[in-house]
């Protein structure tokens, strides 16, 4: 067990669904973690039989706990993302905020090349990646290239006409000398940017998405595009945050509720015949 930590909090840690916040000796947490059974993955931390040298020097560390429960995984999933992103915790690395996030935006048949687009433009259905910058993405882009005989010309990723470098090492089948049509190369284009597609958003507007349980009582998450606008837990909470702007696109909330959207479980905004759709433009 940690030296600095008193047994008895961990004691106290419900083993509930919910977040939890190692602190050291300052006002930050040095750590942010997410479970549906809180004690059992904070004394996961701290068994000595399967430490790892992060997780000892975080044991060193830790002199107090805190937690958050909440009505069931995907609450604390996105709690535990957001809580990364905005306190940026010296022991947490994955799920910090990408400030530099970004997507290639392409339509197949309107004969342009794929556009890169920052994060917080992301057309779901007619955008792929999302990437953590733009060297990423481009270099995706270059892979794609490569392995699917594509065009650095047709793609945006070489300037000038005739023949592109890759045509020239025999990689490129020819859309820019003729050899190929566009539509051609277009269907091989859509064929590798497919499984970096951000799928359609399945609904015609914002959602509500349930969630109860007997110790936190119901949530509400409303969604839209993606995007998680936030947490409200009736309906007065439900009004104010719907008079916000909605948040921008976040590549980990996207990933999270991919998995966790239960159609059983949503509610759209518009089949609510007391409550307009009031959707404010990213």
């Amino acid at each position: 067990m940690p030296p600095h930590l008193a047994p008895e909090r961990i004691d106290e840690i419900p083993d509930t669904p919910g977040v939890y916040l190692m602190y050291g000796d300052g006002a930050l947490p040095l750590y942010i973690g997410k479970s549906i059974h809180l004690r059992r993955r904070v004394l996961d931390h701290f068994r000595n039989d399967h430490r790892e040298q992060k997780e000892m020097r975080l044991a060193q560390a830790v002199q107090h706990i805190d937690w958050i429960e909440t009505p069931g995984e995907l609450s604390a999933l996105l709690l535990e993302s957001r809580l990364i992103k905005t306190l940026s915790p010296l022991f947490n690395r994955k799920l910090r905020r990408t400030r530099d996030l970004c997507t290639w935006h392409w339509v197949f048949g309107n004969d342009q090349p794929p556009r890169l687009l920052r994060g917080d433009d992301v057309i779901p259905g007619t955008c792929y990646g999302p990437f953590r910058h733009a060297t990423q993405a481009k270099q995706v882009l270059r892979e794609l290239a490569a392995k699917h005989g594509l065009c650095d010309i047709r793609l945006g990723l070489q300037s000038g006409s005739g023949p592109c470098f890759a045509h020239q090492i025999k990689r490129c089948r020819g859309v820019c000398v003729g050899r190929e049509s566009p539509m051609q190369h277009d269907l091989r284009l859509a064929t590798a940017l497919e499984e970096l597609r951000i799928k359609q958003w399945p609904y015609d507007g914002p959602v509500v998405l349930h969630e109860s349980e007997d110790h936190t009582g119901a949530s509400w998450h409303v969604i839209d595009q993606w995007v998680h606008w936030g947490t409200a837990h009736n309906e007065a909470e439900l009004d104010a945050l719907l008079e916000h702007p909605r948040p921008n696109f976040d590549r980990d909330t996207y990933l999270i509720l991919l998995r966790h959207l239960d159609p059983a479980r949503v509610t759209p905004l518009s089949s609510r015949s007391d409550r307009p759709i009031r959707l404010i433009e990213a």
